[in-house]
């Protein structure tokens, strides 16, 4: 084994081993118009034979964090249940999303009730998100330190 790294890329030698990763759901891209602004979500659909097995569909929405992609929930997608839809929107900046200028402020806006995500606080709610987590769990490590 050599004392030193290699000096660049092109030094190291290929793993020949080592497969790509091939997602076994596939995912398609929804451009969604917000207030006059085009957003993009990426969807994985339910599995029609996973839904009628289930009894019905589950529809999920995955957040991701700043400098992050909603692609990058494809190694999670794959081990979710086939019977879930999964919805990942893209901030503004990142993914597909197209502009990254201003802050997103919602004022006085009129939302059909059937467009209100419902969920019992004592039940797993159908949002996620994995760069928020860790940093809200960083946030209140903080919190307790800071008063104790």
């Amino acid at each position: 084994m050599p004392d030193t790294l290699p000096s660049s890329p092109a030094d190291r030698a290929p793993a020949a081993d080592v497969a790509p990763y091939l997602p076994l759901r596939a995912s398609r891209s929804l451009f969604v118009p917000v207030r006059g602004l085009r957003y993009h979500v990426r969807c994985w659909d339910a599995q029609p034979a996973a839904v009628q097995a289930a009894g019905g569909a589950r529809t999920v929405f995955l957040l991701h964090g700043w400098m992050d992609v909603s692609a990058s929930f494809q190694f999670i997608v794959d081990e979710l249940p086939a019977h879930w839809r999964l919805l990942a929107p893209d901030w503004r900046g990142f993914g597909q999303r197209l502009s990254a200028s201003g802050t997103t402020r919602f004022r006085n806006v009129r939302v059909k009730p059937g467009n209100v995500l419902l969920y019992v606080r004592d039940q797993p709610t159908p949002l996620t998100a994995h760069f928020q987590l860790t940093h809200l769990a960083t946030l209140a490590g903080i919190a307790r330190a800071a008063t104790r």
